[in-house]
């Protein structure tokens, strides 16, 4: 039995796709299956990832029927093909696994997966699908699953932005503005692609492969980052952060974190007071005993087995019957 992973790319979407699968696609090989990628929407860049991938544009049914056996699983990961497009691929196959998030974009039958601190309030119910809801079920990627966490340091000297693969152009100037205000003496370091220019103590990193991106997780004593996957990784890794929400599926989860103390506002980045309110989170979280509460409350809350977890289940579901 193989694994496909049916999701998309491009520079409107951004990685949050492709980091969950890839967090689900580690699970499936550590268990012995052989797993592939199906990439719509892709065009020319370069994509990092440890598993088969190819550009199929995967809505075309009839394309599909001779590149998949009916009795292999489909995971589906995507925003931009509808429900009912979903739903007109999954009769064509037996088992089927959908990745969701705040947008509930998933097919009407088998496995949802919707990992997240907030999974379990959304009290989702059906009797044709299986929801795997809630912090226990939140995806991380293999390189993930064994750090230690950051020990946090009483002065912060290194920086980390990390607000998408392609960041806007205004919000990255707000961000670094307000670190020159409040952490002039600090060491930032922005990851993606940006079209900005800047000097002293800021510099760009571009995109990097999982290995090197750890490197600066672990390096880093606070980072700035957008509301989606890589929060939960840097909450993960016992690292401060500020989270930011810079597209509309990430507001439910800044809240949750908010919520529950990790974060401290919720930040949007397309408000009119997004700077004042920056410049306001930064203030508070240079103290050091602030930083070392909100880690300590991120520590207690998840683990890095959600993957594992699903791939569990769905061996007992699934495979073993």
């Amino acid at each position: 039995m193989k694994i496909y992973f049916l999701t998309e790319y491009s520079k409107n979407i951004g990685f949050g796709h492709l980091s969950r699968c890839s967090s689900l696609a580690d699970a499936f090989t550590e268990a012995g299956y052989d797993v592939t990628f199906f990439i719509r929407e892709w065009e020319n860049e370069e994509l990092k990832l440890d598993h088969k991938k190819e550009k199929v544009e995967w809505i075309n049914i009839e394309h599909l029927r001779n590149l998949i056996s009916s009795e292999d699983i489909i995971v589906f990961d995507t925003y931009r093909v509808s429900k009912n497009d979903l739903d007109l691929i999954a009769s064509e196959y037996k088992h089927i696994v959908s990745i969701a998030d705040s947008n509930l974009n998933y097919a009407s039958r088998g496995v949802v997966a919707l990992g997240s601190i907030y999974g379990k309030e959304l009290n989702l119910s059906s009797g044709s699908i299986t929801f795997l809801a809630g912090p226990e079920y939140l995806l991380f990627r293999k390189i993930f699953w064994d750090l230690p966490k950051r020990e946090i340091k009483e002065n912060v000297q290194q920086i980390l932005i990390s607000l998408g693969g392609h960041i806007n152009k205004e919000v990255l100037e707000i961000a670094i503005s307000s670190l020159s205000l409040c952490f002039s003496k600090s060491k930032v370091k922005v990851l993606g692609n940006s079209e900005i220019e800047t000097s002293g103590n800021v510099e760009f990193m571009g995109f990097l492969d999982p290995s090197d991106l750890i490197k600066e997780y672990q390096q880093a004593d606070l980072v700035i980052t957008n509301g989606g996957q890589t929060l939960n990784e840097v909450i993960l890794l016992g690292i401060p952060a500020i989270g930011v929400v810079v597209a509309n599926n990430q507001e439910r989860n800044v809240q949750a974190w908010n919520k529950l103390g990790v974060l401290q506002k919720n930040l949007q980045a397309n408000s009119g007071d997004f700077q004042g309110n920056l410049e306001e989170v930064l203030g508070e979280i240079k103290k050091f005993e602030r930083r070392i509460e909100i880690t300590t409350k991120g520590n207690t809350l998840i683990d890095s087995r959600g993957a594992r977890r699903v791939v569990e289940h769905i061996g007992k579901s699934w495979i073993k019957n």
